[in-house]
C-alpha cells in the first residue's frame, strides 16, 4: 500500500460550521493526523469541526475557544473511508480563524 501525505483543507473558516472542508478520497482512504487553527483577530473566537459520513456528522472539536492571536494544534488519527466522508466545520466569528488540516491517503 502507497502512503501519501495530504494537505486536507488550507483556509479561514466560515460562520457556517456545514461548510465542507475536504471531501474524501476518490480511491483509498483518508486518515485526518493533524489540525491547526489559528485565530488572527485580537479577540477569542470558537471553531467547530466535524467528521461526516454521509448525513451523520460528529463533532471532532465542538466550540473550541481559540484565543486572540494564538494558535491551537490538534494531533490525531481519524480514518475517513470512500467518498461519502468529509470534513466541515466553521467558526464563531468570520474570518477570525485560519485552518490548516493534515493527514495521509493510504492506497
Amino acid at each position: 500500500m502507497a502512503t501519501t501525505a495530504t494537505l486536507m483543507y488550507r483556509g479561514t473558516l466560515t460562520a457556517t460550521t456545514s461548510t465542507q472542508l475536504y471531501a474524501g478520497a476518490s480511491s483509498g482512504v483518508g486518515v485526518v493526523t493533524n489540525i491547526a487553527l489559528t485565530n488572527i483577530t485580537s479577540s477569542a473566537a470558537t471553531a467547530t469541526i466535524f467528521l461526516q459520513t454521509g448525513s451523520t456528522a460528529v463533532a471532532i472539536l465542538n466550540a473550541v475557544t481559540i484565543p486572540a492571536n494564538t494558535t491551537a494544534f490538534f494531533d490525531l488519527k481519524q480514518v475517513l473511508s470512500g467518498t461519502s466522508n468529509a470534513i466541515t466545520g466553521g467558526a464563531s466569528v468570520v474570518s477570525a480563524i485560519n485552518a490548516h488540516i493534515s493527514g495521509v491517503v493510504i492506497v
